[in-house]
């Protein structure tokens, strides 16, 4: 049987990812002014779920920004999903 209510390992790290799932398509992170593709998403020890990017090595690692935005192919816009539309 599963212990559902406590799902902290004390013995790792708060920030040490526990799961990683892929990211849903069309999702970005905006840095700069460029936007960068969230490609997976990492359930952390601490609880907290935290976007990710893939680097040059085919690595992964945590996008600071917390700006995420949707992509809609069909009227080419960027949405915000705190709401709003940018370029």
């Amino acid at each position: 049987m599963n212990n559902i209510k406590n799902l902290h390992d004390p013995t790792l790290r708060p920030d040490f990812p526990v799961q990683i799932m892929a990211a849903p398509k069309h999702l970005y992170a905006k840095q700069e002014d460029k936007y960068i593709p969230i490609t997976c998403l990492a359930l952390l020890n601490n609880g907290t779920i935290s976007y990710c990017m893939t680097v040059s090595d085919n690595g992964i690692k945590p996008i600071k920004n917390i700006e995420v935005y949707r992509f809609n192919r069909l009227t080419r816009k960027y949405t915000s999903q705190t709401g709003g539309t940018t370029e």
